[in-house]
Order: structure tokens, then C-alpha cells, then sequence
């Protein structure tokens, strides 16, 4: 569940907790940043904006998307509460590349250049955590990257599913309930595939009972027949590995 962010009363105002950092680390760095609320299919950067800001996620989800010069646009990452984006041009000045739009109604934390660069320097506590949050985002990237390698349709989807349960799923009645807050577009995005083949692989999933679909969300089932269908995509190319994390 998105309980990454506390309400604390301290002279009325509310204090945001990061998801992932300590209590201390996460007040220093909320108290250099601003927060920003942005409601759901809201853009919070796209291609060519000045790259002056550091987002983190303190609420709800959002979306990274790219489209190659030439080719069609995909989805490299969704992103919930203790994620970092939009670092990539903070401490590489240039253009945004990206577009990073709000999936759901989210908080944020935003963190100019300048602001960033005085918080490591007085704390370096806070900057050895921060590079935590940016490693996973890495090893998040790294496995996006993966599941777009796989060969075929099925074990490409049933990738994604898994990479999103190990984010966002939580306990339910029947299995593991996965709020990715996402449409089958969305989702057909994150896969690398069509709209169609999404539609007909997870009706294919749910006749097998590996899973159930539901508005912006799936319930898992099957955990282990899910795994066992994203291994069969593995096994077709027996020079790539499932579930491995980058060095």
C-alpha cells in the first residue's frame, strides 16, 4: 500500500517521510526541497524542459516515456514512493529526454541543482543514502531492460507482472493484489508489445488461473505458474537469465 508518507502536526504544516530513508535523512532532505502535488495523467517534465530538478517520490505513481527517434514510445520505468527521477540531467546538465507524467495523483519532492549540491556537501549522511535511492532506480531500470529482451509475448508480460508485484504488490484474499495504477495500454507500454496481445495474454493468463484482471490492477494468483511462464521465455534464449541483478 502507498503508506510512504506520514502526517506529522508541527505548527500545522505536514511532514513528509520518504519511503526508505531514515526519519533524520528524510526531514533534512524534505526540509531542502519543495513539495509539489500533481493529479493524475499530469506532466511533470517532457522532452526538451530544462533539467534543473531531482524528484522524489513521497506518493503514488509515475510513469517514465521515451520514444526513439523513428520508433514507437515505451515505457521505461514506473516509479512509486522512494523513487528518484529526473537525476540523469541534474548531475549530467542538459535536456530532459524524458517525459515523466503521473500516473496517479501523486506527491513529490523537487530538488534544484544548487539546493541539491549544498544538502551533500553539509550532509553527507543524506548523500550516501540518496545514492541508495538511485541505485535502485538503476537496478529497476536494468530489470525493465530485461523483460523487453525476453522473447515472446507471454513471458514478456509475465516479467512485468512479477517486476511489478515485487514493488507494489501487497497481501489479499486469493494471492498477491498488484495496484499499478496502470490501463492495458500502459501496461501494454511497460511490455514493449501491442494493446491487443496484452488483452489476449493475460484472458490467457486468467483461464489458467494465474491471475485476475481488475481496474488498473491484477490480483497474482499463481506466483509460482507465473514465474515458471517467464523461465519458459528464458529458457529460449539459454544466454539470458531471469531475476539477475546488475553488478
Amino acid at each position: 500500500m502507498d503508506d510512504a508518507f506520514t502526517s506529522e502536526r508541527a505548527g500545522g504544516a505536514r511532514e513528509l517521510s520518504v519511503a526508505g530513508l531514515p526519519v533524520a535523512v528524510s526531514r533534512r532532505l524534505t526540509a531542502a526541497a519543495r513539495p509539489l502535488c500533481v493529479g493524475r495523467g499530469a506532466v511533470v517534465f517532457g522532452p526538451g524542459d530544462p533539467g534543473a530538478e531531482l524528484f522524489v517520490v513521497v506518493h503514488g505513481r509515475v510513469r517514465l516515456e521515451r520514444r526513439a527517434e523513428g520508433a514507437r514510445e515505451y515505457a521505461p520505468a514506473l516509479l512509486g514512493p522512494g523513487d528518484v527521477f529526473g537525476e540523469l540531467t541534474v548531475f549530467d546538465p542538459s535536456p530532459r529526454g524524458a517525459t515523466a507524467r503521473a500516473v496517479t495523483a501523486a506527491e513529490l519532492l523537487a530538488l534544484g541543482t544548487a539546493r541539491l549540491r549544498a544538502l551533500l556537501a553539509a550532509e553527507p549522511d543524506v548523500a550516501w543514502h540518496l545514492l541508495g535511492l538511485l541505485a535502485r532506480r538503476l537496478r529497476g531500470a536494468h530489470a525493465a531492460t530485461e523483460s523487453l529482451l525476453a522473447p515472446d509475448v507471454p513471458a514478456r508480460l509475465a516479467r512485468v507482472l512479477l517486476e511489478l508485484a515485487a514493488r507494489f504488490g501487497e497481501p489479499a484474499a486469493g494471492g498477491t493484489l498488484v495496484r499499478h495504477g496502470l490501463t492495458q495500454s500502459q501496461l501494454a507500454l511497460h511490455a514493449g508489445v501491442s494493446r491487443g496481445s496484452v488483452s489476449r495474454v493475460v484472458a490467457g493468463f486468467a483461464d489458467r488461473g494465474l491471475v485476475s484482471p481488475r481496474h488498473r490492477a491484477v490480483l497474482i494468483r499463481d506466483g509460482a505458474g507465473l514465474r515458471e511462464q517467464a523461465l519458459r521465455g528464458a529458457r529460449k534464449d539459454p544466454g539470458r537469465g531471469y531475476g539477475g541483478n546488475p553488478a
